[in-house]
C-alpha cells in the first residue's frame, strides 16, 4: 500500500494542473473529432470509434515520442532508471493516465466484442494503476516509458482501422489504397516485432539484471506493490501481445499471398471481428 507522505501529496499537487489541462485538450480535440465523424461519415455505425481513431492519429505519436525521450534520458545508471524522473517521463505518464481514464467511457459507446472490451478495460485499469503510482512516488519513470515505447505499434493499428473504416469517393480506403494499406500491414507486424514481442522479454530481462546486481538500490528501496505489481503487469501485455501478433501475423500472410496473384478482396489487410483493430490500439500498452 502506498502511504501518502508529505512528499508525495506535494507531487500530486504538481501533477494535477497538468493533468486538467490534459484532461481538457482530449476532451476538446474529441469532440471536434466526433462532430467531424458525424458530419462526414453520417451514416456510419460507429462513429464513436471513427473519432477515436481520428483523435488517436495524434495522441500516438506524441506518446511514443515522449516515451523513448524518458527511455533515453533515465536509461544510464541504476538510480536514474528506480528513482528518477524527467519532464518527458511526467509528460508520458499524465498524458496516458488521463488518455486511459478518459477512453474508458468512450469504450462503452463503441462497438465491439465483449472479449475485447474485458481486454481492453483490464489494460486501462492496468496502466493507471502503475502509470499513477510512479507519478505519486516519482519511482520507475524508465520502466513505465519503456513499457511504454510499445504505442509505437498503435500508430499503425490506428491506421488499419482508419483504412478498414473510413470511406472517399464512396471507396473504403483499404479499397481505394490498397498498397498503401498493405505497407502500414507490414510496418505493423515489424512494430508489433520489435516493440511487444522483443521489448517486452527485454523488460523483464533487464529488471532481473538490475536486481540481481544492484538489490540495495532497487528492491530494497520500492514498496512489495512496485516489487511485484510492475512485472506483473509486463507479462500480462506480453500474453495478450502473443496473441494479437498471431491475428496480425495471418492477415499479412493474405495479403503478401495477394500481392503474388491477383487480388480477390482488393488486396487489403484482412481483420476480424475480433481483432485488435476492432478495438482500435491496445494495445493500449
Amino acid at each position: 500500500m502506498l502511504m501518502l507522505s508529505d512528499e508525495k501529496i506535494h507531487h500530486i499537487v504538481e501533477l494535477l494542473p497538468e493533468a486538467g489541462v490534459l484532461a481538457a485538450m482530449q476532451v476538446m480535440l474529441f469532440g471536434i473529432c466526433l462532430r467531424a465523424s458525424k458530419r462526414w461519415w453520417p451514416t456510419h455505425p460507429d462513429q464513436w470509434t471513427v473519432a477515436d481513431c481520428l483523435v488517436s492519429v495524434a495522441l500516438y505519436p506524441i506518446l511514443t515520442v515522449a516515451a523513448f525521450q524518458g527511455v533515453f534520458e533515465l536509461r544510464l545508471t541504476v538510480e536514474s532508471r528506480w528513482h528518477a524522473r524527467t519532464f518527458a517521463s511526467t509528460f508520458f505518464q499524465t498524458l496516458y493516465v488521463t488518455r486511459c481514464i478518459l477512453h474508458g467511457g468512450v469504450l462503452f459507446m463503441q462497438h465491439m466484442s465483449f472479449v475485447d472490451l474485458v481486454l481492453m478495460v483490464v489494460h486501462h485499469v492496468l496502466s493507471i494503476c502503475c502509470f499513477s503510482s510512479a507519478l505519486v512516488t516519482g519511482n520507475m519513470h524508465y520502466w513505465a516509458c519503456l513499457n511504454g515505447i510499445c504505442e509505437t505499434t498503435n500508430i499503425f493499428m490506428n491506421n488499419v482501422w482508419l483504412f478498414k473504416t473510413v470511406t472517399y469517393r464512396n471507396q473504403r480506403l483499404q479499397d481505394y489504397l490498397p498498397r498503401t494499406h498493405a505497407v502500414n500491414g507490414v510496418f505493423l507486424w515489424l512494430s508489433y516485432l520489435v516493440f511487444r514481442m522483443l521489448l517486452f522479454p527485454y523488460w523483464i530481462y533487464t529488471w532481473h539484471f538490475d536486481v540481481t546486481r544492484s538489490k540495495a538500490q532497487t528492491w530494497d528501496r520500492v514498496s512489495p506493490y512496485e516489487r511485484y505489481f510492475y512485472p506483473s503487469v509486463t507479462v500480462f501485455l506480453l500474453l495478450i501481445s502473443f496473441m494479437w501478433f498471431t491475428k496480425i501475423t495471418q492477415g499479412l500472410c493474405k495479403v503478401l499471398s495477394g500481392l503474388l496473384a491477383p487480388p480477390q478482396n482488393g488486396g487489403y489487410l484482412p481483420l476480424g471481428e475480433n481483432d485488435p483493430a476492432n478495438a482500435n490500439g491496445m494495445s493500449e500498452h
